[in-house]
């Protein structure tokens, strides 16, 4: 008995891969729209307390100097400068 379409196990392969391809592609298109719509929607909670945080923050003054980050045992940046 003969199948009126011949399949070689070139064709096979190459097609199994389109379809391997095409499956993979799928998943992650879907994994995108899940991302992307979960990302839309935020809980209200969170937005009123980022809502309030801000509104309560007080603002920071423009030329202030920022407060110094290094621990007392380091020296200065500058230090080969002096002296």
């Amino acid at each position: 008995m003969t199948l009126p379409i011949a399949i070689t196990e070139a064709d096979g392969f190459a097609l199994s891969m389109i379809g391997i391809l095409t499956l993979s592609l799928m998943t992650l298109l879907g994994i995108f729209v899940a991302i992307l719509r979960s990302a839309a929607k935020r809980d209200p909670e969170v937005e009123a307390l980022i809502e309030e945080v801000t509104r309560t923050a007080p603002p920071t003054p423009v030329g202030s100097p920022e407060p110094s980050t290094h621990e007392p045992w380091e020296r200065e940046g500058d230090w080969w400068k002096k002296g």
